[in-house]
């Protein structure tokens, strides 16, 4: 669904689907394939690890040995991603003892089911961060996050391609055992998934998630009263990174952004062009948390000037007010806005990503990465 090219009429609606090769919050998963089905040998669905040596039952690609030796010869796999895992290969996953070691893990999961069979796990305990990439399942993973206290020492969630339900954000909020989250990604697909007044309302009054200092709605549809919500959250005020990059805000919620005094801690800022407008730029310019923020990111800004309330070249003003602050990007591979990393299992994750497509990556002077089959 590419952003419209011509202008859009007032009070219409316009696509805000990221620019080709930004993030949305995950990769897309290539459907239309069954997934392989775990060998004899126990070897495990496609995945990228981080560590550096694989545990018992891992084999590692691109190493001299099938054993492992070579790239992976230091020190334990910390950090897997794995793909393709459909109900055969979440069941044996679920029984391997090796997950134990971990302490991220990311996984590509299709059908719904897979994932019950794969949270249904006793390994999970050491878990700090879970991405999760339901696309193509049209579930919502809410109610088996929710029945899984194994996950109690998780500080990362990130639902990529993965929209949660019309409850599934209270869902979340009513888990006690999430109380350690500190990031909380909930990024929706291609045509966007509201994220409730409901839910929003339900996180406000969560008496778990109130640590969180890093907060994705990216490619959701964040309803204007669901925003005001979120704006009057006590704990708004502890967030140092908030992403809301087509979330279909209006110029007045943009507005109301820019006002919101409780932003004290904020220190990165995503949003889009589409439904921006000179009122809502020229609230952003004198918001109060601004001289306290590092980086403004406007996506799809050249979009700006199509609709009603955009004037061409306003931006341009709210760059000057905001100088290097002001991260307008050109929508090139890898130009979208990411969350900072939240811990050691997060470090591990983003650069597992970086380099996701080697068998092998340089990081303070040690292999740390291989291709696992």
């Amino acid at each position: 669904m590419p952003p419209s090219s011509a202008p859009t009429s007032p009070g219409a609606r316009r696509p805000r689907t990221p620019p080709a090769g930004t993030n949305s919050g995950g990769g897309r998963s290539r459907r239309g394939r069954r997934p392989p089905a775990p060998s004899a040998g126990g070897t495990c669905p496609t995945s990228t690890t981080a560590g550096s040596r694989p545990a018992s039952g891992w084999t590692a690609a691109g190493t001299s040995s099938p054993t492992g030796s070579g790239a992976l010869d230091h020190a334990p796999i910390r950090v897997a991603h794995l793909t393709d895992v459909g109900d055969d290969e979440a069941a044996w996953l679920a029984r391997l003892p090796d997950l134990a070691k971990l302490c991220g893990l990311g996984c590509t999961v299709y059908p719904l089911s897979a994932l019950a069979r794969l949270l249904a796990s006793p390994h999970l305990g050491g878990l700090e961060l879970l991405h999760l990439d339901l696309s193509g399942t049209g579930g919502d993973p809410a109610r088996f996050l929710a029945a899984c206290p194994g996950l109690s020492r998780l500080t990362v969630l990130s639902l990529a391609d993965t929209p949660l339900g019309a409850d599934g954000l209270a869902v979340l909020a009513g888990a006690a055992h999430l109380s350690g989250l500190r990031k909380l990604c909930v990024c929706g697909d291609d045509v966007g998934a509201e994220v409730s007044e409901t839910g929003v309302r339900a996180l406000t009054r969560s008496r778990t998630l109130t640590g969180l200092t890093h907060l994705s709605f990216r490619m959701t549809t964040l309803a204007g009263p669901a925003l005001r919500h979120l704006l009057r959250w006590p704990a708004v005020g502890r967030l140092r990174e908030l992403d809301l990059a087509y979330t279909d805000l209006r110029g007045d919620d943009v507005a109301a952004l820019g006002r919101c005094a409780r932003l004290t801690s904020l220190r990165r800022l995503a949003l889009d062009a589409y439904e921006l407008d000179d009122a809502a730029a020229a609230a952003l310019g004198s918001a109060p948390w601004l001289p306290a923020v590092r980086e403004v990111w406007i996506e799809a800004a050249d979009a700006y000037g199509d609709a009603a309330g955009q004037t061409p070249g306003a931006l341009d003003e709210l760059k000057r007010r905001l100088g290097p602050k002001l991260v307008l990007p050109d929508g090139g591979a890898g130009s979208g806005f990411e969350l900072g990393a939240v811990g050691e299992a997060d470090r591990i994750w983003h650069r597992l990503q970086r380099f996701h497509t080697a068998s092998q990556y340089r990081d303070e002077g040690r292999s740390v990465a291989a291709r696992v089959v």
